[in-house]
């Protein structure tokens, strides 16, 4: 009876917490790396990110931009920044945002574009930022800290490369398998905490010139 009674000492506190969130933690370390290095590098954490892999769903990001933006453009601005790569005009926002310029390899890349982002109202940049759900922005090899539980895209730009987005993908984690000592009364914790799903460790972005 005395062992019962331990057992189900030891075993209470799995009762109150996932067990992939208790052993494994609801965040990781995620090191970011860039082909050429040094590249500018943006992740993205809201639901939106991932959407800028998928071409059919870049465009709904886009307007979604461009909510936020058209009332600020005149008309001939607008129709620039509407040609310019979607994963280019993301960078030089958050450029904009955290640095509040945007670098001189950039102005080489796209001189009016970029005389127009300059021009933009600080508090409309930043209301790009929360739409997207920006949560790190650095230069490559980079290392950040991510929460679990939902896929994270990163862009990369470099001066003479194309911008280029990749997500981070997730990988189930097993340690969630360990709720069967509390009868998985855990698992619902650790999909609310994410921690049932891991991120990539590493993730490389190669940049492919400009022609």
């Amino acid at each position: 009876m005395k062992r019962i009674i331990a057992a189900g000492l030891l075993l209470a506190p799995l009762c109150q917490v996932g067990c992939a969130s208790l052993f494994t933690g609801t965040s990781q370390k995620v090191v970011i790396e860039t082909e050429p290095e040094g590249a500018t590098t943006i992740v993205i954490g809201s639901s939106l990110g991932s959407l800028l892999v998928a071409a059919s769903k870049a465009s709904t990001i886009a307007q979604k931009i461009f909510d936020i933006l058209d009332p600020v453009l005149s008309p001939e601005t607008r129709e620039l920044l509407r040609k310019i790569d979607i994963n280019e005009l993301i960078a030089f926002l958050v450029m904009k945002a955290k640095l509040d310029h945007i670098p001189p390899e950039a102005v080489e890349t796209a001189k009016e574009v970029v005389t127009v982002l300059e021009k933009l109202p600080i508090n409309i940049v930043e209301k790009v930022m929360d739409m997207l759900g920006v949560q790190d922005f650095g230069v490559a090899p980079l290392k950040v800290e991510l929460k679990k539980g939902k896929a994270v895209a990163v862009i990369a730009w470099a001066k003479g490369h194309k911008a280029r987005v990749e997500v981070i993908d997730l990988r189930f984690n097993f340690v969630v398998l360990l709720n069967i000592f509390n009868l998985f009364l855990g698992v619902p914790i650790d999909i609310i905490t994410g921690a049932w799903f891991n991120l990539e460790d590493k993730v490389k972005i190669r940049l492919r010139k400009r022609e």
